[in-house]
């Protein structure tokens, strides 16, 4: 093999172990770190709130605390001015 090709080897090495141990590479293994916990507690409020639309409704689809049949019979009675 030729000298070049050494030396090339030995340079991409060098460059290699540059890029994983440099600065930048640790603030975007900090900022990659930030991601992933954005998008692991963006991904627990949507189960979060899916499971509250759940339990909402119940298997039938109808409302199951108080539909608007019972709203209107438990709202209070307020006499109609003219």
């Amino acid at each position: 093999m030729s000298e070049n090709y050494k030396y090339y080897a030995q340079k991409l090495a060098e460059r290699e172990t540059a890029r994983t141990q440099g600065p930048l590479r640790r603030q975007l293994d900090d900022l990659l770190r930030v991601v992933q916990r954005c998008e692991a507690m963006w991904a627990l409020e949507d189960r979060i709130e899916r499971s509250r639309e759940r339990n909402r409704f119940d298997t039938s689809g109808t409302k199951s605390p108080i539909d608007l049949a019972d709203m209107t019979r438990l709202a209070p009675k307020v006499p109609f001015k003219k």
